[in-house]
């Protein structure tokens, strides 16, 4: 009878270890994580409906074309040469004395970037004139950041650079997202302002 009674009280043991609900291991994620991949799923799914059935060709074309006209209307002003901007529809084409340098395509207008900067914000919450501040400024830093790349890379092509690959592959992408990283980074730490000392409650004469 007892090697029974043990036999069974393992089999409840070990019925009741299986049978208990996922949701302990739910409950062992913290609540602020849960909540921003929440949110980062719906502004998601949200976007890439809006972009793909409503805003993709218009905002494209929109971003592709200031990026294009801020890169040439700059340089222009420091160069001696000639520069003519051509616009398409989905691209533009930077040319200096009548010869093509520098194609300016839908990925290289930052709209991806200044996207995914401000969807981390507003999943990340906080007050909001300080999400404000901090997502136009950011996306300020951003499209200027875009700009110097594109100017630094129009000079790379014009003078034939071995390192155009590189700077447009690896070099400006990385230094971009380590910029987007650190403004990031300064959301998060908050206003960290040194606590005031408690003062010691002034005695009557």
């Amino acid at each position: 009878m007892e090697v029974n009674n043990s036999i069974n009280d393992v089999k409840r043991r070990t019925a009741r270890r299986m049978t208990k609900p996922s949701s302990t291991l739910l409950a062992k994620v913290p609540k602020e994580l849960i909540h921003f991949f929440s949110k980062a799923l719906v502004l998601f799914i949200v976007w890439k409906l809006g972009y793909v059935y409503f805003l993709s060709a218009s905002l494209d074309q929109l971003f592709t074309r200031i990026t294009a006209l801020s890169t040439w209307v700059i340089y222009d002003l420091f160069s001696a040469e000639k520069l003519s901007l051509m616009l398409s529809e989905n691209f533009a084409q930077i040319s200096v004395s009548g010869k093509p340098v520098l194609i300016i395509g839908d990925p290289c207008n930052a709209l991806e970037l200044f996207v995914l900067y401000t969807g981390f914000i507003l999943c990340i919450g906080g007050a909001l004139k300080r999400r404000a501040g901090f997502i136009l400024t950011g996306l300020l830093l951003i499209f200027l950041a875009n700009i110097s790349r594109c100017l630094l890379l129009l000079w790379l092509a014009k003078t034939k650079s071995p390192l155009f690959y590189a700077a447009h592959t690896y070099i400006f992408t990385f230094l971009i997202y380590s910029l987007i990283f650190v403004l990031w980074m300064k959301f998060m730490g908050g206003d960290r302002r040194k606590p005031q000392a408690a003062t010691n409650p002034s005695k009557n004469a």
